[in-house]
């Protein structure tokens, strides 16, 4: 809180040491051609690696605006996931799992590369948890679906995922934002300031701060918290909490209408005690428990009661970034170097009850190095194209530390006549039962290049073909260890070239269609620990058709795209004994379609709604389930893919009352996601069944855009929505553990903008 308290404090001294100054609107929306007054606003985008209108963007691109965000208290790029359709995340002790159309990384170790490629600031990030953990003066968020191997850097099978951060602006303008809750206790807040920092306007300078605070959602029920059973110092009394806070500096040169050079420099800090952990059961009804957690309470997801030894989350991030824009032969030319550092630790209870069975200890240190030059030329010819070259350069280490409580030998030790087992239900202390530890990790690291281009011709006048091509070739090195297998180094290289073609056509000046086919690679890689041997790329090819337009005078957007995915050697991550290894499954199918619509009936209404069909199954997986090896081998076959639900939809309604000075906007909003699976062996425990969540806001906004406050309460109904589901090996009792998404968080917020 101390932290936390200054940052606040911050925040308003930078804004207040601006004084008065004039701000300039944003240009991340603008009216849509042949627009009327009551037309809704379109938003622009860079899907295409060059700034056009998403309607004129052949792919199924989703794009949010910062602004707009804000508005309906959208926090985090989790939060986002209730808004996009086929869009879904995840996360476990270090690694986030951004899935979309069911294509993600449920891999918990270090090795593997995640299927959706999370881009900030157009540099790619390796770590995809440093952009869910916080979210900093963003101008927009672009979601892409489908893959996105041409243009978008590395491992984008599944699609991508686009943070635009705010630049320096050439006119002063500063800002702040707070909020407190309840139900727990909340305090957020952000502020910035930007403008000209010499006389002549050709230096430009940003800085922006946030910090987020949160009590808690979950309570722990440990005893020894209350002085009973001994006295547990590394017990945490809240879970499920949040204190996290950035700050992000910026300086841009423009000495010349041709040419700007800025320098963005960022660090990120979470301290908190991490996500509770739910033991759910075992996903055998037949089967015990652990012995030494039989009959302990196991908490209550109902009640927000957890059963905690221990709990913590630690994590510092730097990244560095370079980047210049030049004017050259009518195009553009863009050059960006990038330097990212983190070190992130957690401790996280494994059993989920007062007595400690066992527990895990995560801690990732990485670094990369990312370099590109991208080449854009004319958008007004006839023929366009897009060309480039990245490198891409990564160590990551990660060590993990599993201690078991007792691990049965299968040998009677203690001489009483019986082999005790780690289920078997006998009085403690269990004799044959011995206290080990696992240790495993190690060290991969990656180095990645590609060059790439995308061309587009008018063949005849609202009709374009395009095609792309990329080549990509990625090579690890993995030095681990595992104190039960031993240690060792491997190394392997993969090269691919994907592309794609299509052809766009502008039936009106409102309403453009298109059909592509695209091809999508991920790198093979390892789970670091397992000792295992590296698994094949995962490939992909998708056939896609959309149609983007607006209607009824411009009062409708409306945004459709279907599509059918084959997946070859589809990587998944498994748990086997106290490892994450990874495996490839044979093949899998997707098909699906999603809509988008934006509605404005009248002036003061809109209506926004978007949903989604995917039936994402696999066609051939054998595999073995470590949490039930008694099974034996099995056929996974019609089995869904995991993150992928077969229906989802969200809608939301936004009425504008006059007010004194400003309008009041009432909102409600329904998320709503049909069964859900978290384990490609589908078992029910290892799933969350449909469920819904609503968000209620009443906003005001001053006339002249100064002064903004509202009241909010989010997942007002308190639903019990699962984040993660992790089902541990027979070795550690096949133990299902979850942890839960925030439940019901009500508050008020304040906000300004000097003008």
């Amino acid at each position: 809180m101390r932290r936390s308290a200054w940052l606040i404090g911050g925040s308003l001294a930078a804004v207040i040491a601006a004084g008065r100054v004039q701000a300039q609107e944003g240009a991340a929306n603008v009216a849509p051609r042949g627009a009327q007054p009551t037309d809704l606003e379109e938003v622009v985008v860079t899907a295409s690696r060059r700034t056009e209108a998403l309607r004129d963007v052949p792919s199924a691109v989703s794009a949010y605006g910062g602004e707009r965000l804000r508005e309906q208290q959208v926090y985090s790029l989790t939060d986002v996931s209730t808004l996009s359709p086929n869009l879904q995340i995840s996360s476990f002790a270090t690694n986030a799992n951004i899935a979309i159309r069911g294509i993600g990384n449920s891999q918990v170790g270090a090795g593997a590369d995640a299927g959706v490629a999370v881009h900030v600031d157009g540099v790619y990030l390796g770590q995809a948890g440093l952009a869910v953990a916080t979210f900093l003066d963003i101008e927009r968020v672009e979601v892409l679906r489908g893959p996105q191997g041409t243009l978008f850097g590395r491992n984008a099978t599944g699609g991508a995922v686009n943070l635009i951060p705010r630049t320096p602006t050439a006119s002063f303008e500063a800002g702040f934002d707070a909020a407190v809750g309840v139900d727990p206790a909340m305090i957020r807040s952000s502020g910035f300031v930007s403008g000209p920092i010499t006389s002549d306007g050709k230096l430009l300078g940003r800085v922006a701060v946030m910090q987020d605070w949160n009590e808690g959602f979950t309570r722990n029920g440990n005893p020894a918290l209350n002085g009973q059973d001994g006295f547990a110092e590394a017990a945490p009394r809240r879970l499920d909490d949040l204190d996290a806070s950035a700050i992000r500096a910026q300086l841009e040169w423009r000495p010349t209408d041709d040419f700007s050079a800025r320098l963005s420099a960022e660090l990120q800090r979470e301290n908190d005690n991490g996500p509770a952990a739910f033991v759910l059961g075992v996903p055998d009804p037949g089967q015990p428990l652990p012995v030494f957690i039989q009959g302990l309470p196991t908490g209550d997801p109902a009640k927000r009661i957890a059963y905690a030894n221990l709990g913590r989350k630690d994590l510092d991030a730097t990244m560095v970034n370079l980047v210049a824009d030049a004017s050259l032969g009518g195009g553009d030319l863009k050059t960006t170097l990038s330097y990212a550092h983190s070190e992130n630790q957690t401790l996280q209870d494994g059993d989920g009850t007062s007595f400690g069975f066992t527990h895990t200890g995560y801690r990732d240190v990485a670094t990369q190095y990312f370099a590109e030059v991208l080449y854009a030329s004319d958008p007004a010819r006839h023929f366009t194209y897009v060309v480039g070259a990245n490198v891409f350069d990564a160590r990551q280490t990660q060590n993990v530390a599993v201690p078991i409580a007792g691990l049965a030998t299968g040998q009677d030790l203690n001489g009483d006549g019986a082999v005790d087992t780690l289920f078997n239900g006998r009085v403690l202390p269990t004799g044959d039962l011995v206290p080990v530890t696992v240790s495993l990790g190690g060290t991969v690291k990656t180095q990645s290049y590609a060059a790439f281009a995308h061309a587009q011709y008018e063949i005849l006048p609202g009709a374009k073909v395009f095609v792309g091509g990329r080549y990509s070739h990625d090579e690890k090195k993995v030095d681990e260890y595992n104190n039960f297998l031993g240690a060792g180094s491997q190394q392997k290289s993969w090269s691919k070239f994907t592309y794609e073609a299509g052809l766009t056509y502008e039936f009106s000046s409102r309403v453009t269609g298109y059909a592509k086919y695209a091809t999508g690679f991920k790198s093979g890689g390892y789970g670091v620990g397992s000792r295992g041997p590296a698994v094949d790329p995962e490939i992909n090819a998708n056939y896609e058709a959309g149609l983007k337009g607006a209607y009824l005078d411009g009062r409708l957007q409306a945004n459709l795209a279907a599509f059918h995915m084959k997946y070859d050697d589809l990587q998944v991550s498994q748990v086997i004994g106290a490892a994450s290894t990874l495996s490839n499954a044979a093949k899998a199918t997707i098909d699906g379609a999603e809509v988008e619509l934006a509605l404005r009936p009248g002036d003061r209404l809109r209506i926004d709604l978007a949903g989604a069909y995917t039936d994402a199954r696999f066609d051939d997986f054998l595999t073995q389930d470590s949490a039930r090896p008694y099974l034996g081998l099995m056929n996974l076959a019609g089995n869904r893919l995991p993150q992928a639900p077969k229906w989802s939809g969200s809608a939301g309604v936004y009425y504008d009352t006059p007010a004194p000075e400003g309008t009041v906007t009432v909102a409600a909003r329904y998320d709503w996601k049909s069964r859900m699976y978290f384990s490609e062996f589908n078992t029910e425990i290892s799933s969350q069944k449909a469920v819904g969540r609503l968000d209620l806001s009443l906003a005001y906004k001053s006339d002249d855009g100064r002064w903004t406050a509202s009241l909010f309460a989010t997942n007002v109904t308190d639903e019990r929505i699962k984040n993660n589901v992790l089902i541990v090996s027979a070795v550690l009792g096949s133990l299902a553990d979850a942890n839960y998404r925030p439940g019901r968080q009500i508050g008020v917020s304040l906000g300004y903008r000097f003008r």
